[in-house]
């Protein structure tokens, strides 16, 4: 079996990465989060990532996908972060997003990290 080279592979980097989210938690098939609309009547002490509500429960406060297209599935759970307050961008965070966390608990990494990889993708 040849040596993993995680510094000049990127087979062996990402191969890295997922066993390591995987370990962590990571759910195959599922999404870390998205960018959503959230109209600032919604206060910014009903968000965070302790603060989980179906979509359903969302979309009741007025939470939609960009675009202003509904949830498909009213009863995933999710929590909203809008990291800059109102008026800023804001996004609908899963399970996997706390993946990203357990490596560097930051919002704003696992943030990164997750947008990132979409841009990857």
């Amino acid at each position: 079996m040849a040596r993993r080279d995680i510094w000049h592979s990127m087979p062996d980097i990402f191969g890295s990465i997922a066993n390591y989210l995987a370990g962590s938690g990571w759910v195959g098939g599922e999404s870390w989060g998205q960018e959503i609309t959230v109209p600032d009547s919604v206060a910014q002490s009903e968000l965070g990532r302790t603060h989980t509500r179906t979509h359903a429960e969302w979309m009741a406060m007025g939470v939609r996908q960009m675009g202003g297209a509904p949830f498909a599935d009213p009863t995933t759970t999710g929590a909203v972060l809008r990291p800059d307050g109102p008026g800023g961008e804001a996004f609908m965070v899963y399970r996997n997003f706390a993946a990203i966390r357990r490596y560097n608990p930051s919002d704003f990494y696992a943030l990164a990290v997750g947008l990132l990889g979409n841009e990857i993708t």
